[in-house]
């Protein structure tokens, strides 16, 4: 069995303005964006732009490897 490399974790600052913040915190509660656009109470296209931005950001292309890029390193906790 190979043993998977660890990554290190470390802190940089979120590159993510307050709002997209708040989108990343309900991604990584499992919420659709259809759901977070209910919960925010804004629509599903601006919550799909958001994540979009998010992902850019982080240099990703899934929703999972922008999950793990912020806890990696220290956007979300």
């Amino acid at each position: 069995m190979t043993a998977v490399p660890h990554r290190a974790t470390f802190n940089t600052p979120s590159p993510f303005t307050p709002r997209q913040h708040e989108v990343l915190r309900w991604v990584v509660e499992g919420k659709s964006a259809s759901e977070i656009a209910e919960i925010m109470g804004i629509s599903w296209h601006t919550v799909s732009h958001h994540i979009r931005d998010c992902k850019m950001l982080a240099g990703v292309n899934k929703d999972t490897a922008l999950v793990a890029t912020a806890f990696r390193r220290g956007w979300i906790q």
